[in-house]
């Protein structure tokens, strides 16, 4: 029994005093009355309460009891956690989230009362209300959505939505008279069983992923999973991945109602006012989503966030723009130096973007865009920028065009651009479309990245005995650096003594006693570094000594070593082309330049 009827006016069943007035209006003051009448009310007070509105009218809602279409989910519950179990989530923590939903969920109510929608094809007996729906209604009404679509059920009669032919295969009587239903079928069941149509022309009907917002672990991720677990026994996604939502710089969800949008359009192509809001383009606000919107938390954005992605891409693009310059001349066909034949820095910094490109590409694997965008920013800066970049110029630009040192180093740049454009590409795909523009492996060939597998990486850059020998020469770098204070390091030469298995491990990164161009002094960027394993007299006044332990490790155990480090100012002059203290005399080049030139 329902006491208020869809207009929400009672209905006689509520009492001829009530009938046909509103449960809102009138109808509350008839109710005092009837209360007070009867001697059952003792107080009125007016109180501020919570109360349900209707979000597009902004009214209040009035609830109903109502006859409707449901689904047993019941029968369903345990084969959907079943199946939920093969899924991959991401993040994982709101699995037991839509598993607890699943098992508290309530029957389906699948019908609505709505003036717009896809028609419930049921019919009704206008004497008894007895509903009517089978086999040959559902085949008839499905030829005429085929050719009508299912603005059918509006247009069309009774008649022709079930003609006789229908009636008789029905068994239905011929005095009976029935009316088309208006109820609509609930939106959440369209969309859960869009899957049936987008993945109808694979074998598997399953999607690699499902993404959507946090709020659908209850909506459209349950709806799906529920149909095809109903017709196919399996989910219909492999992987869910669950994101964000996107609010205001007070924390404060988007709303146009409330005028607190950000607007993409105004992030790519600017705003009124260029100054105060400047055009980044398509890839800042893509870098932004996948630095942020992939944390699956809520995530706050304003001018100061965007701005600040802004510069992490410039910060990129320098460093592509670098590797770009630097390979100007080299072609990997002819110029390559083999790996076996690369100095130990060399085959280093191969390995580390080894590694690098293999997490990127877990990260990848797993949708955590954000920790892409945190590991291509740390590799660039660090890696590649500041210790890699910064420490081999001086070969780049000062050694024989064509000799194997720059070669060398050239074959390391060339393989950093490679790998770090195609690891960039799915976020930042115009910068690395860019870089491709002007490559000079591609000038006479339009080449297309997005068309490629792979990331370019090689698992011959693994190297353990190397990163071993490095690891502890950087160490040894870290406590020159830290100590020598503001000065150039090029107007400084140092002495490093050790023994023992140090120095022979260092003497792969330096076989002569003193050098300015091995690998030790390119780490350490002083002009001249003489390796020793026996102890040293100093005389110079200006001389600092410093003690040191590096951590070692050979064959997978560490231990620590000590080791000594004698810094001087350096005693020669300063050669003009290479700008290191290793000129005979003033004004003079050094010999390695002089042959060069």
């Amino acid at each position: 029994m329902s006491l208020v009827d869809e207009d929400g006016n009672y209905t006689p069943e509520a009492g001829e005093e009530l009938v046909g007035q509103h449960v809102l209006t009138k109808g509350n003051f008839t109710v005092l009355n009837l209360l007070k009448q009867a001697g059952l009310l003792a107080r009125i007070d007016d109180l501020v309460h919570s109360y349900p509105y209707d979000w597009r009218t902004k009214k209040p809602v009035i609830y109903r009891a109502s006859k409707q279409w449901f689904i047993n989910t019941d029968v369903l519950k345990h084969r959907a956690l079943k199946c939920l179990k093969s899924v991959e989530i991401h993040p994982e923590v709101y699995r037991r989230q839509m598993e607890t939903q699943l098992e508290q969920r309530p029957s389906w109510c699948i019908s609505r009362q709505r003036v717009w929608g896809v028609p419930l094809p049921i019919f009704y007996c206008k004497d008894t209300g007895e509903p009517l729906i089978n086999k040959y209604t559902t085949e008839h009404i499905q030829e005429l959505v085929r050719q009508h679509g299912t603005d059918c059920w509006w247009t069309m009669s009774e008649t022709e939505l079930l003609p006789q032919s229908v009636r008789d295969k029905s068994g239905v009587l011929p005095d009976k008279e029935y009316v088309k239903g208006t109820d609509i079928l609930d939106i959440w069941f369209e969309s859960g069983v869009s899957w049936a149509s987008v993945l109808k022309d694979f074998p598997e009907q399953q999607a690699d992923l499902y993404l959507e917002g946090i709020d659908q672990v209850r909506g459209w991720f349950q709806s799906s999973l529920l149909t095809a677990v109903a017709l196919n026994e399996k989910p219909p996604y492999k992987n869910l991945f669950i994101h964000g939502f996107t609010v205001d710089e007070n924390g404060y969800k988007m709303s146009k109602s409330q005028g607190n949008v950000f607007d993409p359009v105004v992030v790519t192509d600017g705003g009124l006012d260029l100054k105060k809001e400047p055009a980044y383009g398509a890839d800042v606000l893509r870098w932004w989503v996948a630095g942020h919107a992939s944390n699956h938390t809520n995530i706050t954005v304003g001018n100061s966030i965007i701005a600040s992605m802004a510069e992490q891409v410039h910060k990129i693009r320098l460093m592509l723009r670098f590797l770009l310059g630097a390979v100007y001349d080299f072609q990997p066909a002819s110029d390559s130096i083999p790996v076996s034949n690369m100095s130990a820095f060399d085959q280093y910094m191969l390995h580390l973007l080894l590694e690098h490109s293999k997490q990127v590409q877990k990260e990848y694997q797993s949708y955590s865009y954000n920790r892409v965008v945190l590991q291509t920013n740390s590799f660039v800066a660090t890696e590649v920028s500041a210790l890699y970049c910064h420490s081999i110029k001086d070969r780049l630009y000062c050694e024989h065009r064509d000799g194997w040192l720059r070669r060398s180093c050239q074959t390391v740049l060339y393989h950093i651009l490679d790998v770090c454009c195609r690891t960039l590409a799915p976020i930042l795909p115009f910068l690395v479309d860019e870089v491709f523009l002007h490559h000079p492996s591609h000038v006479k060939e339009r080449f297309n990245v997005f068309h490629t597998v792979g990331f370019g990486d090689c698992v011959h850059w693994r190297n353990a005995d190397v990163v071993g020998i490095m690891q502890a020469a950087l160490e040894v770098r870290n406590v020159f650096n830290s100590n020598r204070g503001e000065v150039n390091p090029r107007e400084l030469d140092v002495l490093l003594f050790a023994t023992g298995e140090l120095y022979s491990r260092f003497k792969c990164l330096q076989a002569e006693d003193v050098s300015s161009y091995s690998t030790l002094c390119e780490m350490l960027q002083t002009s001249h570094t003489r390796l020793t394993s026996h102890p040293a007299s100093v005389p110079e006044d200006s001389a600092a000594v410093l003690q040191g332990t590096c951590e070692l490790t050979v064959a997978e155990s560490s231990h620590v070593e000590k080791f000594t480090l004698v810094i001087t100012p350096s005693l020669m002059y300063l050669c003009e082309r290479c700008r290191m203290f290793t000129a005979s005399n003033q004004g003079d080049l050094c010999q390695r330049c002089s042959q060069s030139v």
